[in-house]
């Protein structure tokens, strides 16, 4: 399979993204190399270049070796202290553009940063748990009939272009725009935008087990170290009577949720930070329910469920903090076994 030699417009700006342009670079573009590297795990899990002509000049773009679905896309380039790359004006665009090519990525939607929210009805690029850049700049490829909730960067093989005498008819190829797909259904390959300017230190996770014992009214932590025995963090007090309350770590306040009591009907909610200071949740949708569980996953936030012999409930006790806010009336996932249109909103937009 060949490298496409195409020329890309974007905004005035013209460039071969045939790969040997490099060698054809005037003396007056900046071709310092960048600042900093890509990391040993990120050169083994992508391929990486840099941007021709100058442009983006302090910036690698990594595609990623194997296809995965959003979210891991997202923290797979958060470890290299990068982003999943958003193309929000045609420089960075242009410089996707020339990544794929180069990598031969022909033919497949590579994965950028952008979704759509039905919360807003509209397309906004994502970094990290934040979705708040609007699109100011599009490059939708207008003859596809793709529809979804993510998006990302499609190069057309020209060699895979012919017509019925077999020769390559150039004229009818689209070129690079942008097309959209189902994120639930979704595993391709990703780009990652590493900007030397903008690095994003690379932390470890640092884990912790927080635990509490029947009619103990404690709270037991310890963090967790591969290295080393587990360290005692303290034991601290509930702040609330109950014989077992229901526990879960929300990582997106970094604290303990502590609820209920899974014996009687106990309206207490309380988050515990790391340092074992207690504070009350004023706008919690927990309910006191006896016999009942609870769980977190970052899309949503802390859900509650109770079941009986003929009655299920799942319901948003703690939303993401991102989401416009969710009400008593509207926290439902599910009632007596049947969806909500919430849920069903949820399952489109994972």
């Amino acid at each position: 399979m060949k490298s496409l030699n195409l020329v890309l417009v974007y905004a005035g700006s013209v460039f071969s993204a045939y790969p040997k342009i490099r060698e054809h670079q005037s003396k007056n573009i900046d071709l310092t190399t960048p600042s900093c590297t890509p990391t040993d795990a990120a050169e083994k899990a992508a391929n990486w270049n840099r941007c021709p002509l100058g442009q983006d000049n302090n910036v690698w773009y990594g595609l990623t070796n194997e296809a995965m679905d959003y979210y891991d896309a997202a923290k797979l380039c958060d470890s290299f202290g990068a982003k999943l790359v958003t193309a929000n004006d045609a420089t960075v665009d242009l410089c996707a553009a020339y990544a794929i090519d180069v990598n031969q990525a022909f033919d497949q939607l590579v994965l950028y940063s952008g979704r759509y929210l039905d919360g807003v009805s509209s397309w906004v690029w994502c970094s990290g748990d934040k979705c708040n850049s609007s699109f100011d700049y599009v490059n939708w490829d207008n003859s596809s009939s793709s529809e979804g909730n993510c998006m990302g960067g499609y190069l057309q093989d020209y060699d895979s272009v012919r017509g019925s005498d077999g020769i390559r008819n150039y004229a009818s190829v689209s070129g690079y725009n942008w097309v959209k797909r189902d994120c639930k259904n979704l595993l391709v390959r990703a780009l990652c935008r590493l900007d030397c300017d903008k690095i994003e230190p690379v932390t470890s996770e640092t884990q912790y087990l927080m635990y509490t014992v029947k009619d103990s009214q404690t709270i037991y932590t310890y963090t967790l170290d591969v290295d080393r025995d587990p360290v005692d963090n303290g034991q601290f007090k509930i702040p609330f009577s109950t014989s077992l309350p229901a526990v879960v770590f929300n990582s997106q306040f970094d604290s303990l949720e502590v609820m209920g009591d899974y014996h009687s009907s106990n309206e207490n909610h309380v988050m515990m930070a790391i340092d074992g200071t207690f504070t009350n949740v004023t706008d919690s949708l927990f309910t006191g329910r006896s016999v009942f569980a609870v769980c977190h996953t970052k899309s949503v936030g802390t859900i509650q469920m109770v079941t009986g012999l003929d009655y299920t409930e799942v319901k948003i006790i703690t939303q993401n903090s991102n989401w416009e806010k969710v009400e008593s009336l509207n926290n439902n996932l599910s009632v007596g076994g049947q969806k909500s249109e919430f849920n069903l909103h949820l399952v489109q937009n994972p």
